[in-house]
């Protein structure tokens, strides 16, 4: 920018694209008139650019309540439904007015939505579920009447075959313009960022053309004054080495051309006088000359020492503007930088953040520069019952010189409350070492939530779901065992076939219902002393069948005399059946799954290897995450819900243990679980993990 600026002054310079009339005092002026007018302008653009997100969030804001009040709604609906089934079932005239009542104010919290919701993308979802529950309130119109009629099993009949069938449809809608309001919100959001940077970036870009024409400008009045002074400086040191008939340039209007005319008029005058002087200089020449040499000599060094300063001069303003538009380009930066940034030395002492990590952390600037990072910033551990204060990332940093980003930890504000944060501490390094750290971080309070709200819908839905399939599953069986009669062969297949649907379902509503439940932390671990030998074996047993089906061999190495280890025997049944189905479901056909176990002073690691399909390396990563199934076994249409291994790893880590694998395509994967000689970390809760084996 800097290199822009020197060139376009010297192109106008050169070329006189600039008017050469006006006084220095009135270039000043239009220079500084100039950078009003460029700053009115920065000004307009960042007034547009923060109207845009403060529409953007009020916008959001009023997203949020349609959201609250679609809640509500479904939780006045779900009040009639159950006024309605109460009236049923005791005929007390008290539940059909406690009924009438629900639907009055169902009724005025939809009016309010429909008003609200007018511009919104998901009122076309609000007017379905308007018309589903238009649609429950007839058959519940028509339940009431039988009642107050006294016909009671005709009000049955209505309720089962048309209520709860029009009642579901409504509960599905509800849950899916929900879904829609959310997808909107998050949208906005999206939408609400991008414009924030969209107007931060022509706000940053306007400061660049800002500086560039404010150098360009000043280079020029420099340029020009330099120039003209020079000029008259070299025709000075011409008529002292008595060149009487030089003239200064006369290239410009202003007081410096003033100047130079009338130097010339001195310098006419001097040379009528030296004319005649001229002959008494020449009689004295001759004496004089030893002296005029020793002057000369003086002079010229004078001059070289002039010439040197005046270069040095020039330069260090070059260096000095240099430096100065470095330092306002690097503040622009830091200032519309949304996310909060702390920088430190290598002793851990705060050397620069910025506006939006004082904003989130409460602190004034004062309060936190040359601090250590360690007393004035406090890490808490999210994942922990107890406020923990730890520094892991930052230290792990400082120690190992390689980027760490979590999400799991929370700062804690001058307030003392907490602000969960998604943290990106990266080192700085010079010649091969760490010499600080810059620690970026971001409030990730609504990501939360969300996670929480899913995780919780998540547990709901599978609590809903287990007891009709426990049911259907029942059923079946009396059906399989010929309790309502004899089946025929067709009949035997078909009801074969439903069952193992059935079962399936079941076990991944019970994966689901683990999962949420270590999602949401209420997970028990009870450790007992056990020998894990016994309980791998057992679930071998379990696993015969699938083994079988596959051809795959078991191959152990387990050490003949073992101690037991204090672990919760149900969750460690959950890790084993993970690892070794997977390991049986993922080998080739007639393929070795290899067990083993190995003690340490410790740890007790324990290692399941397959020679199957192995995991993708740049899918490796992921392996650990919810709902995640490599490519290459989707092709193989291989049987699995990507639930396994993120309960396996959730539960050995919760626990005190570590997982990892080593993996190669189309060689095959080992899965380590290393489990310390103490054994894993009682945690009490107020849910125990389903055992799927």
């Amino acid at each position: 920018m800097v290199g822009c600026a020197i060139v376009s002054g010297l192109f106008m310079y050169k070329f006189h694209l600039l008017p050469t009339r006006l006084s220095i005092g009135t270039k000043l002026l239009s220079g500084f008139l100039l950078v009003v007018l460029l700053l009115g302008v920065l000004g307009v653009q960042l007034t547009r650019t923060l109207n845009g997100a403060r529409h953007a969030f009020v916008l959001i804001d009023h997203r949020v309540d349609d959201l609250s009040n679609i809640d509500a709604l479904r939780r006045l609906h779900e009040q009639e439904v159950s006024s309605l089934t109460n009236y049923l079932v005791t005929e007390d005239p008290a539940w059909g007015t406690s009924l009438t009542e629900s639907m009055s104010l169902y009724d005025l919290l939809l009016s309010d939505l429909n008003a609200s919701m007018v511009d919104s993308s998901s009122a076309s979802a609000l007017s379905l579920y308007e018309h589903a529950v238009e649609v429950v309130r007839a058959a519940s119109s028509i339940v009431r009447d039988h009642i107050q009629s006294g016909q009671i099993e005709l009000a049955h009949e209505v309720y089962d075959e048309v209520f709860l069938l029009d009642e579901a449809r409504a509960s599905a809608l509800i849950v899916q313009l929900t879904s829609e309001m959310e997808d909107e919100i998050s949208t906005l959001l999206w939408e609400s960022k991008l414009g924030v940077l969209a107007g931060g970036n022509a706000f940053v870009l306007a400061a660049i053309i800002l500086i560039s024409i404010i150098g360009i400008f000043a280079f020029y009045l420099t340029v020009s004054i330099t120039h003209a002074i020079e000029n008259l400086h070299r025709t000075v040191e011409k008529i002292i080495a008595g060149d009487l008939d030089e003239r200064a340039a006369v290239g410009t209007r202003d007081e410096i051309g003033e100047l130079a005319s009338a130097f010339n008029v001195m310098t006419e005058k001097l040379h009528t006088s030296y004319e005649m002087v001229e002959q008494k200089v020449i009689r004295k020449t001759k004496e004089l000359r030893e002296t005029v040499e020793e002057v000369g000599e003086k002079n010229t060094a004078l001059k070289k020492s002039k010439t040197a300063l005046v270069e040095a001069m020039h330069n260090l303003q070059i260096e000095k503007n240099h430096l100065a538009h470095a330092k306002a380009k690097d503040d622009a930066i830091l200032s519309s930088i949304g996310d909060g940034l702390l920088v430190t030395d290598a002793g851990g002492v705060i050397t620069l953040t910025n506006a939006r990590a004082l904003e989130m952390l409460g602190f004034e600037l004062k309060e936190v520069m040359d601090q250590d990072f360690l007393d004035i910033i406090e890490l808490h551990d999210h994942d922990s019952d107890d406020s923990v204060r730890v520094a892991r990332p930052f230290q792990e940093v400082l120690r190992e010189g390689k980027r760490i980003t979590v999400t799991n930890y929370s700062y804690k504000r001058k307030d003392g409350s907490l602000i969960p944060v998604a943290i990106t501490v990266a080192p700085i390094r010079h010649d091969g070492r760490t010499v600080g750290v810059v620690n970026i971080f971001r409030d990730i309070t609504r990501e939360r939530e969300i996670d929480k709200a899913k995780t919780e819908f998540v547990s709901l839905a599978s609590h809903q779901l287990r007891s009709p399939l426990t049911a259907i599953k029942w059923y079946l069986e009396m059906l399989a065992g010929g309790v309502p009669g004899p089946l025929t062969d067709d009949q035997k297949d078909y009801v074969k076939d439903i069952s193992e649907n059935t079962q399936y379902m079941i076990d991944l509503v019970s994966k689901l219902l683990n999962v949420s439940r270590i999602d949401l932390g209420t997970f028990v671990i009870e450790p007992k002393m056990c020998d894990l030998r016994d309980l791998a074996n057992d679930i071998l047993k379990k696993l015969d069948v699938q083994r079988e089906q596959r051809e795959v061999t078991i191959q152990k190495d387990f050490p003949g005399v073992m101690k037991k280890i204090s672990v919760d025997p149900k969750l460690m049944r959950i890790v084993f059946q993970n690892l070794f189905s997977n390991a049986i479901k993922y080998s080739k056909p007639k393929g070795v799954v290899r067990l083993a176990i190995k003690q340490t002073a410790s740890e007790l690691i324990f290692s399941v290897e397959d020679h199957g399909y192995g995991i993708p390396k740049e899918e490796q990563f992921k392996i650990f995450g919810k709902l995640f199934r490599a490519s290459n076994v989707q092709e193989e249409q291989i049987e699995g819900n990507g639930l396994g291994l993120y309960m396996v790893k959730a539960i050995v880590e919760t626990g005190g243990g570590r997982v990892w694998f080593e993996s190669i395509v189309d060689e095959g994967t080992t899965f380590y679980l290393a489990l310390p000689v103490q054994g894993m970390h009682a945690q009490k809760g107020t849910k125990k993990l389903t055992d799927q084996s």
